[in-house]
């Protein structure tokens, strides 16, 4: 299932691909991937290894998601703030690089950014999500959420 109204903005990292790779498994697909890869020499936070060209972007090939690379692996810099704004997602599930805090020019984008540390968690509330947003839309009344985000 193509979840039309969530992106990813996801760092190279092994904690994305794990996410990645359970979002796939719960056929949960994100709308659209903005890919924050490093061209530094060294590691940064919670890479184990580099391998994005035959790693992640593989996978996210493999199922079909549309991605883009951003200009560069900041999340909060002004090119990549540019980016998020642009996207027509109102959810952004946030994978990034260990340490990272989103800043308020980041924040202020008008997106609701999903950020947890278990992919467990992350399907339990997008299914919650897609259940309530169903809910909504059902007209007979029956079915009643209440919203917990």
């Amino acid at each position: 299932m193509n979840l039309h109204n969530i992106a990813m903005v996801a760092a190279d990292t092994s904690r994305t691909r794990l996410y990645l790779m359970e979002l796939i498994k719960n056929k949960l697909l994100p709308n659209h991937i903005l890919l924050l890869l490093s061209n530094e020499e060294g590691l940064l936070p919670g890479q184990k290894k580099r391998d994005s060209e035959s790693g992640l972007i593989d996978l996210i090939k493999s199922v079909g998601i549309n991605y883009n690379i951003a200009p560069n692996s900041d999340i909060n810099s002004d090119q990549v703030v540019e980016k998020i704004e642009g996207m027509s997602e109102k959810v952004i599930i946030f994978s990034g690089y260990g340490g990272v805090l989103l800043k308020n020019k980041t924040l202020e984008t008008g997106k609701n950014f999903l950020h947890i540390h278990d992919a467990g968690q992350w399907i339990f509330i997008i299914r919650c999500r897609l259940l309530e947003t169903h809910a909504r839309i059902h007209t007979a009344g029956r079915v009643q959420m209440r919203q917990r985000i």
